[in-house]
């Protein structure tokens, strides 16, 4: 592995683990902080932009909710892959496992992210998410009245 490719592993693992970390103990600063915005995400089920720290504290609470209706206790997440696009953007893969005790109770699902450095700081601009076996999840991420992205269409 080349030094660029370990730094941009690094940098993934790093906002990962951060914003799991706020994710699982409910610290929204812990996990805002690894994001800039605005932040695009996607899902199968459509499409948000999200412009505001409010909004982003909405979709951070709408998932926690999700993840307590499903008995969720463990989520495992590593990654897969990162590289540097250019010097301030690197796209990163990883995969995610949610347990409820020692049962995986859903799918494991990957997601695309685009990480970007501004004055030093990395934070993630884009996400997408390939969950296919629970809108509720889905809509917990993009909300229920997300814009589908029909990107074949042209």
């Amino acid at each position: 592995m080349s030094k660029p490719e370990k730094i941009a592993r690094e940098v993934a693992e790093d906002l990962l683990d951060r914003s799991g970390r706020g994710l699982t103990s409910g610290d929204f600063d812990l996990f805002a902080d690894c994001f800039t915005l605005p932040k695009e995400m996607e899902t199968f089920d459509g499409r948000r932009v999200i412009e505001t720290r409010a909004e982003l504290e909405a979709v951070f609470n709408d998932v926690r909710a999700y993840y307590q209706k499903i008995g969720m206790t463990r989520v495992d997440r590593h990654i897969v892959d990162a590289e540097y696009r250019n010097p301030t953007c690197i796209v990163s893969t990883h995969q995610t496992h949610v347990f409820s005790g020692e049962e995986l109770v859903q799918q494991p699902f990957d997601v695309l992210s685009v990480l970007a450095e501004t004055n030093g700081v990395w934070r993630v601009r884009h996400s997408e998410y390939a969950i296919t076996d629970s809108t509720e999840h889905n809509a917990a991420l993009v909300g229920p009245h997300a814009k589908l992205v029909d990107r074949l269409s042209g």
